[in-house]
């Protein structure tokens, strides 16, 4: 017999199958993404002669794939945590997980415009904008279903429900300095995406979160 979902609240269900669904489409999404960052480097045109100076002089394009590569991972593992604490489901989430995947979507474009013309402020402008905007989507996903615990388990670790918060915000406000910055400096501007990583863990310890346990 199939499991029917439960009812438990006004515009809300717990199923499993459902979000399963939810989970895997959003999975297929980040593959499709992260896969199309390659597609730049894939149409470069080669030529045997200066092979050597060609694939140097596309540097750009393979920083871009890489910066890229980790942030939508980074953004990928964020979507996994917090799954792993949501339980139930209601249309706002839904939309509110569409949205976000809209602009996982989108960037492989930005990307692209980035290893093309990355010494310009317009792309490094695009880039941060997407990546910024990307991730307040995904912070606000996570707010809206913690919040007085709306989605999650009722009795998830405060701790645990403030350390996801802090860690949605890192990426997002790392790279909104560097849409300022990019009018004065692209290079500078692309530094500063850097300290993403370091901050995060920065984060990590100051919020005192336990270890957590995938599933």
């Amino acid at each position: 017999m199939t499991a029917q979902p439960v009812k438990t609240s006004v515009g809300q269900e717990k199923s499993p199958s459902g979000l399963e669904r939810l989970v895997f489409f959003s999975d297929g999404v980040f593959a499709i993404a992260i896969t199309l960052l390659v597609l730049p480097l894939a149409d470069a045109h080669l030529d045997d002669e200066h092979l050597t100076s060609e694939l140097l002089g596309l540097w750009p394009e393979f920083l871009s794939f890489a910066l890229s590569f980790l942030v939508i991972g980074t953004y990928w593992i964020a979507h996994h945590r917090m799954f792993n604490h949501i339980v139930r489901l209601d249309t706002p989430l839904f939309w509110m997980n569409l949205g976000f995947l809209a602009c996982i979507a989108f960037l492989p474009f930005p990307t692209a415009v980035l290893g093309r013309h990355g010494d310009t402020a317009a792309a490094v402008v695009l880039y941060a904008a997407a990546m910024s905007v990307t991730g307040f989507t995904s912070a606000g996903l996570w707010l809206y279903a913690s919040s007085r615990h709306r989605l999650i388990e009722s009795g998830m670790d405060p701790r645990s429900v403030r350390h996801l918060t802090l860690r949605a915000f890192v990426v997002p406000i790392a790279f909104l300095p560097s849409i300022l910055v990019a009018f004065i400096s692209p290079p500078v501007a692309w530094v500063l995406w850097l300290v993403a990583y370091p901050i995060t863990v920065v984060v990590r310890r100051l919020s005192g979160a336990p270890e957590e346990q995938t599933r």
